[in-house]
């Protein structure tokens, strides 16, 4: 089966020096729910709005079911474009800004109003077809701007942003309300964001951006659990990175040599050669005890309490290792741990990953990743 959408050698230069987009390959798969995830001036957006037909590719070629498109007007594109905000018109009611992309298209009245109908209740707000885009709450404008995507069934769905301008838990039971719609529907979405959790809860696959290239595509568990660098490891939710010297490998491991004293063992992340290690562990990936270390066990470090911070359901507890790093744990709140206490660090060698490559500017290693 053909994919629903191919970026076949994409470059894109603003101003004919500088590559905001540098050879991007990327397939999209019919029905899929594509995420494009990455910091500010990465390229995600840029990549969606050349799919769009906002802005010209100034190398390669886009095709939509098989077809060419870098060429088609955005009019002319069969494709729903939701923006962060929300873009409705001011002076339509909500039926008239859902209604408008049939109206240029030349739908019939009847054929119009049930389609309008049909929208509105996918969104599941029958009851404000009358209203004014400033009689609605955030999330009200939000669905009627995805209503409005959706009434022509278009083959693609874009979404850029759209729930930055809500709040924490808006926000959340919108995320849920989109994969559902798109389970509903089938279409394909290509969402944009730079949240990493709304990209982890609500993706088929996410493609991770960095400097104009795609630095990893995968589904959100293999992101999360086998990043393939130290940029994707610490750009998905907490990390903990950690420095060390390689002294061994083999079968796919890596023993790697702490500045305070001891090793652990790890999942080898890279092939290079190199003997600078980089330690990827995720803060609930370890174990927080009280009391000395015993090297004898396994992955085992060391260290003294610096700070805790309470966060309702979990505390962040930040320990200096022996060799002067941070660590950082997340635990329970059964728990109490004092400034200053001494305490060991634990976990398994698969729930840790060591990479070689040294850590990019935007990825530089301090004391920790993850702020407590």
């Amino acid at each position: 089966m053909k994919p629903s959408v191919e970026f076949r050698n994409i470059s894109k230069s603003y101003d004919n020096q500088t590559l905001v987009i540098r050879d991007l390959n990327l397939s999209i798969e019919r029905g899929e729910f594509l995420t494009l995830l990455g910091p500010s001036g990465s390229g995600k957006t840029t990549a969606l709005m050349m799919l769009a037909g906002f802005e010209m590719p100034t190398t390669g070629e886009i095709f939509v079911e098989g077809q060419p498109y870098s060429a088609l007007p955005a009019h002319k594109r069969d494709i729903g474009v939701v923006f962060q905000n929300y873009a409705l018109f001011p002076h339509m009611s909500v039926a008239e800004n859902i209604a408008f992309p049939l109206q240029v298209r030349g739908h019939g009245p009847k054929d119009l109003d049930r389609r309008v109908k049909a929208a509105l209740d996918m969104v599941r707000l029958p009851e404000i077809s009358a209203r004014k885009p400033a009689q609605l709450s955030g999330g009200q404008q939000q669905r009627v701007a995805l209503a409005r995507a959706l009434v022509y069934e278009p083959k693609i769905v874009l979404m850029d942003e759209p729930l930055g301008a809500l709040d924490r838990q808006l926000r959340e039971e919108m995320q849920i309300e989109i994969k559902s719609i798109h389970a509903r529907v089938g279409v394909t979405f290509v969402y944009v964001t730079h949240d990493q959790g709304e990209a982890l809860t609500m993706s088929d696959r996410v493609a991770i951006f960095r400097k104009g290239v795609i630095e990893q595509i995968a589904d959100p568990q293999t992101l999360y659990d086998r990043p393939c660098n130290a940029f994707v490891a610490t750009f998905i939710g907490d990390s903990n990175l950690l420095r060390g010297t390689i002294v061994g490998r083999g079968g796919g491991q890596a023993t790697v040599a702490m500045p305070g004293g001891g090793t652990l063992d790890a999942r080898a992340g890279d092939n290079g050669a190199g003997k600078d290690a980089y330690v990827s562990v995720r803060p609930e990936k370890i174990d927080v005890s009280a009391g000395c270390i015993d090297r004898g066990v396994g992955n085992i470090l060391a260290g003294t309490v610096d700070k805790t911070v309470f966060f309702g359901d979990h505390v962040k507890v930040s320990i200096r290792l022996e060799g002067g790093q941070l660590l950082a744990v997340k635990t329970g709140t059964t728990e109490p741990y004092k400034n200053g206490q001494t305490v060991t660090a634990s976990w398994r060698a698969e729930d840790c990953v060591a990479f070689t490559a040294p850590p990019t500017r935007d990825t530089a290693v301090v004391e920790t990743t993850v702020q407590v």
